[in-house]
């Protein structure tokens, strides 16, 4: 899913809320049962290796 919360509304604040997050850009990740892994979670910018680098490691 992709959530553009850029236009600073209500809902978007209320998006960041939920998943706890300040703004973007950030990637969240859940496990098989649909719940979010909440150290898994990426925020800010990350380049390739690392984001390649974080895969392998939750990936598991």
């Amino acid at each position: 899913m992709r959530l553009d919360v850029t236009k600073n509304t209500s809902e978007d604040f209320a998006m960041l809320r939920r998943f706890g997050l300040f703004g973007p850009p950030a990637l969240i990740f859940y496990d098989s049962n649909g719940r979010q892994e909440r150290d898994a979670q990426l925020v800010g910018f990350v380049g390739a290796d690392a984001f390649l680098a974080h895969l392998k490691k939750w990936g598991q």
